[in-house]
Formats: C-alpha cells, structure tokens, sequence
C-alpha cells in the first residue's frame, strides 16, 4: 500500500457529510477520516499544510491547485481542460482518466454525443468504473515519489 512505501506519509480523508459513510468503510491504520467534520476554513487549512492531495474533480482539488500543493485527481465524464488546474496554467499536478470515445461527455458544453450527451443519463458510467485501483496505485506511486520527495 502506499503507506507502507511512503514511510512517515500520514493520509487524511476530507468530504462533506453526504460521504461519512465512504470515509468509515476506509479504515486503516495511519488513516485520519476527517469525512463531515470540518467546515470549508478548517478544510482550506489542512490542504494548505498538505504535501499534497489525492481526489477527484471537486472544490478541494480547486483549492489545492489555487494553493499550489501538488494533486493527483482521478476524472470522470468531466472534461479537464476545461475544469482542471489546466484551465489556469498552474504547476505540479497529475491527473488519470479514461481514454474513451464518448470522453468527456456535457451536456452544457461542447456535447459529446457518441453515447450520451449527459452524465446522468449513462448507464455504467465507464469513464469512472473502469479507471482501476491498479491503475491508480500505479501512476500515484509515481505522482508521490516526485513530489514528496521534492517537498524535503
């Protein structure tokens, strides 16, 4: 696991309290879930004191990348040219997604309509399921290895 190859990393889980149920279901040692008990200043506080922040296309990858800590997010249907860090020209962050024909699919902007022009209405969400843990544990092995190690 990445926390045994990563001696001394510590791993806290963020999220608002529609995901304390995920946060419960990762319980491991060296694992804080902070899922649901914060507010948005208390959250901003802790990725600012991060080495850096794995998650998805979401408000904290925003101010993460804002912030300049290095993030490895993991995108769905979304389109990261668009929404990413990319979308300001900001440095040190890595990214996995699907490499689909019907990827990113909107139906609020540039409607890609080789499957579904609208998120909600996918069946199996392919984009997002078929992105792995292997895959993941892969390409942010990697991500952690440069950043952490330029971090000290």
């Amino acid at each position: 696991s990445i926390l045994h190859q990563f001696s001394g990393l510590s791993i806290v889980l963020l999220g608002d309290k529609n995901e304390t149920e995920l946060g419960k279901q990762i319980n491991q040692k060296g694992i804080t879930d902070l899922t649901g008990k914060t507010n948005l200043k208390e959250a901003i506080a802790i990725i600012k004191n991060s080495s850096a922040l794995l998650g998805t296309d979401s408000g904290l990858m925003h101010l993460a990348a804002a912030t300049d800590i290095p993030t490895f997010t993991i995108w769905g249907a979304t389109n990261e040219n668009l929404y990413s860090y990319k979308a300001f020209n900001a440095t040190k962050h890595e990214l996995i997604h699907n490499h689909i024909s019907c990827r990113p699919c909107s139906a609020w902007i540039s409607a890609n309509i080789s499957r579904f022009n609208d998120p909600k209405n996918c069946p199996d969400h392919v984009c997002i399921h078929n992105i792995t843990p292997k895959m993941v544990h892969h390409f942010l092995h990697s991500f952690l290895e440069q950043h952490l190690n330029n971090a000290e």
